[in-house]
């Protein structure tokens, strides 16, 4: 399957990334139906930021 990377400040890539699997009774896949970026994406990406989670606006 097809995934966005993110690898370091500037660095993003769109390439094929392992099926997630489940492997705990805990362990749950859910499908992003849309998602968006805000300000701590962009301040992450540009290197203003890279303390913090990205792409943490999802809905499943």
């Amino acid at each position: 399957m097809k995934g966005l990377v993110y690898g370091g400040p500037g660095k993003i890539s769109y390439k094929e990334v392992l099926k997630p699997e489940i492997k705990l009774p805990t362990d749950a896949i859910v499908k992003i139906l849309k998602t968006t970026i805000c300000g701590t994406d962009l301040g992450i990406f540009t290197r203003q930021n890279s303390k913090r989670k990205t792409w943490h606006h999802l809905r499943a």
